[in-house]
């Protein structure tokens, strides 16, 4: 909805509510709140159109199958409107700025464009996650990638830059990857004349230093920060522990990975403290017995004052390790809160690699 639009109809709508009142002592939360809580229940024009200014955001970051095709003229109309102080950014590598470091333009921009990125600012938009797949990672442009620490000469200035961007058709952390893997081939030598097949596929692509070339592309993804450099170790890389399965039960994955498109890397309402961990494979995997516990948990008088609730972890018949467990309040006395503090608590009490 059009600006003006949107202040003419609150305007109205105060105008509708308090007449020709100048003093008006009851809040706005008052009035937008519902009719049993002592408000009038009235819609709050402002907040349900920065509502539908977050689902048309969210669907131009989605970007699996079902990425909009207007997402595109976006980026083009983005791109093509970028501040002077943006000028060095090349204007070939310039994809989503949601991605990359360069900056969008404050004045040029349609008004449902800006009014979108608005939004994405003042809600904390950002790119995150505690441990991301290599296809994710993949995906990210590799120029001006907006989590590289390198400096923006690293990304404009050298006859290798030049060369991987326009012969090597380098545009993503992917591409580089390729490239940059080929630095370890078994028949590869840091020379000119090379004969290993990567290079000599190179120079029949016009490339006169492919060695330099792939040199180039690891320098790129050695300036990322190591969550999102797929060159190191990742969670995926650590092998998976077999144990039996049934019906009941299904083996836990300790390291969590984001998986999927890229734009389920996307967070809202983010508080500015990026995870920075990053993961760290085990080295050995001492020989076991699966260990077996059974949790539970319950509540009685749920939603009353003398509501209570309990949790049992239990190891065996007279093991020391069996417990029983009170639920305090601020966790919440209800049957689902018990049952995760025993699973929590019992998640606490064996070692990292202990099969379960």
């Amino acid at each position: 909805m059009p600006k003006p639009v949107e202040d003419r109809l609150e305007r109205r709508i105060q105008k509708f509510l308090w007449g020709d009142k100048k003093k008006i002592n009851v809040n706005k939360e008052t009035v937008y709140a519902p009719i049993e809580e002592g408000g009038r229940n009235l819609l709050d024009i402002l907040l349900r159109n920065e509502a539908i200014t977050i689902t048309w955001l969210k669907s131009y970051l989605d970007f699996g199958p079902n990425h909009p095709t207007w997402a595109a003229a976006v980026d083009a109309i983005v791109a093509h409107h970028m501040p002077a102080s943006e000028e060095n950014v090349d204007l070939t590598q310039r994809m989503i700025v949601f991605l990359q470091s360069w900056k969008a333009s404050n004045t040029k921009l349609p008004d449902d464009i800006k009014r979108m990125f608005q939004t994405a600012m003042k809600y904390n938009v950002t790119l995150d996650g505690l441990a991301l797949s290599r296809e994710i990672l993949r995906e990210m442009p590799i120029w001006y990638h907006i989590k590289s620490k390198g400096m923006r000469g690293l990304f404009n200035r050298g006859v290798q830059v030049k060369c991987l961007k326009m012969r090597h058709e380098v545009r993503t952390v992917g591409d580089a990857e390729k490239l940059a893997l080929l630095t370890g081939g078994n028949r590869h030598t840091h020379r000119q004349k090379c004969a290993c097949d990567p290079c000599k596929e190179a120079r029949d692509k016009g490339c006169e230093h492919p060695y330099k070339c792939f040199a180039k592309a690891k320098d790129l993804l050695n300036s990322l920060p190591e969550k999102w450099n797929p060159l190191l170790n990742k969670p995926e890389d650590e092998p998976e522990r077999l144990h039996d399965e049934d019906e009941e039960n299904t083996l836990f994955k300790r390291h969590l990975t984001m998986e999927g498109s890229l734009g389920n890397v996307f967070r809202i309402f983010a508080d500015g403290n990026e995870c920075t961990k990053t993961f760290t494979p085990d080295t050995t995997y001492p020989e076991e017995d699966e260990i077996v516990a059974y949790t539970d948990g319950s509540a009685i008088n749920t939603g009353t004052n003398n509501a209570t609730a309990g949790a049992g972890i239990y190891f065996g018949e007279e093991d020391d390790r069996n417990m029983s467990l009170r639920i305090p309040d601020e966790v919440g006395v209800t049957n689902q809160a018990a049952e995760l503090v025993a699973a929590k608590t019992l998640a606490e009490m064996v070692r990292p690699y202990d099969p379960m």
